[in-house]
């Protein structure tokens, strides 16, 4: 038990540190460029601005990611739920995206019936769930890319699938593509394999359920069972 524990935080503290690490030397690489003035043009600075914006952001998501993480690493009272309209969730969860879509050429379709029942989960939680998708899709997507969110309503939940015409995730690794660290063999460079399990970890926690289907070269559904009554 205890090897198995200490083996485990040596993982999360190496997956941590490459995690945060990566866009860090990015941005002290681009600040100690711009501060000795070694670019070659006006334009160049627009570009390094946008590459420390981008990378700030990318720092800024894992940092909430691993909050959440380590928020859910024990089991929580869930104190924080309360009955939330699912499209509050899922606009939370779009918003951060918008910019990011349209600059790509990306489209976006939303479709959350407006008569469906409340879910009884934590929203904030749930939504940052719901971005860890968006954000999968956009990476196993090639430009532009078309997501579409739907949810429908299944007696004591609510089904809510992301669904992405991506390059889909290999058979072989859809049983563990949610464990923590995994990494799929078609799997994009940047990532640390957290997403999925953090994904898994506040869907189960809210009393739900994640469950993924895909096929390779055709795409990807991710399927969100959320709660629609007080446990």
């Amino acid at each position: 038990g205890s090897v198995r524990l200490a083996s485990m935080k040596s993982e999360f503290v190496s997956a941590v540190s490459h995690e945060l690490k990566t866009p860090l030397v990015t941005i002290r690489l681009v600040g100690d460029t711009l501060a000795r003035g070694r670019y070659a043009s006006p334009e160049a600075i627009q570009d390094y601005a946008r590459m420390l914006s981008e990378e700030a952001a990318k720092l800024s998501q894992s940092i909430d990611h691993l909050l959440t993480y380590a928020r859910y690493s024990e089991e929580l009272p869930r104190s924080a739920a309360s009955m939330v309209p699912v499209s509050d969730i899922v606009e939370d969860a779009v918003e951060r995206f918008r910019t990011t879509m349209t600059t790509r050429g990306s489209r976006l379709e939303v479709d959350v019936p407006a008569d469906l029942p409340q879910a009884f989960v934590d929203g904030r939680a749930v939504s940052q769930a719901i971005e860890i998708l968006i954000d999968n899709a956009l990476k196993y997507s090639l430009d532009p890319a078309a997501i579409t969110i739907r949810a429908r309503n299944e007696g004591a939940f609510v089904r809510l699938t992301v669904s992405d015409r991506g390059i889909g995730i290999h058979e072989d690794d859809l049983a563990r593509v949610q464990e923590r660290f995994f990494r799929g063999r078609n799997a994009p460079a940047n990532g640390s394999g957290l997403g999925l399990a953090i994904a898994d970890r506040i869907v189960r926690q809210n009393g739900g359920e994640l469950r993924m289907d895909s096929t390779l070269g055709v795409g990807t559904d991710a399927h969100l069972l959320l709660r629609t009554e007080r446990a």
